[in-house]
């Protein structure tokens, strides 16, 4: 089941991520990329996508579905097949992706994605002012242009596209990203602790999203940059297995009794505070 209710918390399957291409052309000094992590360039097998797709479909999913993770989609060549493949099995779904914008200065890139009927792009503008100024223009040029696209705004990190018949743009200058920005499970040093996330006893991750990643493995969450807790791999499980086996539930239950900190990974991560007494 994708909704279940055990102990009394609610667990709701809303989002999930896909990997496509294990590559960023960045490296941020908030990002553990700094390091690398990003940057073999692996591509998701078509077989693996296709197995993630008829999973999902089979459980009649009405989620989010993004094709990123850890990684800048539009250096993956066939991200604009990716997501036309996604609204054919899923007509009603939001579908949206992350992005540096960097390839959005291509003309040919930008047409493509708005033809790619995505609902929704966040553009995280990582650069100085001048950079931001310069994709602002062009978006902003893009939307007067198309009735299709409506280009926000937006400081908050986590707000959802909606589907309205429109590609979102929603653009965000991260100018003080280290100071929103969490330490990546123990994988970034010398990052500020995460604002109001760092109060909170039990992170709300394994209860709500999914992470796959270019092998068709799914990881705890986005933070897992080293593949170093593995959930299940959907060419030996299928995604409602993985999402209800005892891994997964392990997470959840001590995440709810604010045991978290006591678990890999989560352990080092800064998201959530350790139980006290």
């Amino acid at each position: 089941m994708w909704l279940m209710k055990k102990k009394g918390f609610r667990v709701e399957l809303r989002g999930i991520q896909i990997q496509t291409i294990d590559f960023c052309n960045r490296s941020c000094d908030f990002c553990p990329n700094r390091d690398d992590l990003r940057k073999t360039g692996e591509l998701m097998e078509e077989r693996t996508l296709e197995a993630i797709l008829d999973q999902l479909a089979a459980m009649e999913y009405r989620g989010r579905i993004s094709p990123y993770l850890m990684n800048e989609p539009l250096l993956d060549e066939r991200i604009f097949d990716v997501i036309a493949r996604i609204r054919e099995r899923f007509p009603d779904n939001i579908i949206f992706i992350n992005t540096n914008g960097d390839r959005l200065l291509s003309a040919d890139v930008r047409t493509r994605l708005v033809q790619s009927t995505i609902d929704g792009v966040h553009v995280n503008v990582y650069g100085d002012r001048k950079e931001y100024e310069q994709k602002e223009r062009i978006l902003r040029d893009l939307a007067e242009q198309d009735e299709h696209v409506l280009l926000r705004h937006s400081v908050n990190l986590h707000r959802m596209p909606e589907r309205n018949g429109k590609v979102n743009f929603r653009l965000r200058w991260m100018a003080e990203a280290p100071m929103r920005f969490w330490n990546r499970a123990g994988n970034i040093s010398g990052v500020a602790p995460a604002g109001h996330e760092a109060k909170r006893h039990r992170c709300r991750l394994p209860f709500r999203q999914m992470y796959i990643n270019y092998r068709g493995d799914a990881v705890l969450c986005c933070s897992d940059w080293k593949f170093e807790v593995i959930m299940g791999n959907v060419h030996e499980h299928t995604l409602e297995e993985i999402w209800n086996n005892k891994i997964y539930q392990k997470y959840r239950t001590m995440h709810e009794r604010r045991r978290g900190k006591e678990m890999p990974l989560c352990c080092s991560c800064n998201r959530i505070r350790p139980r006290r007494g």
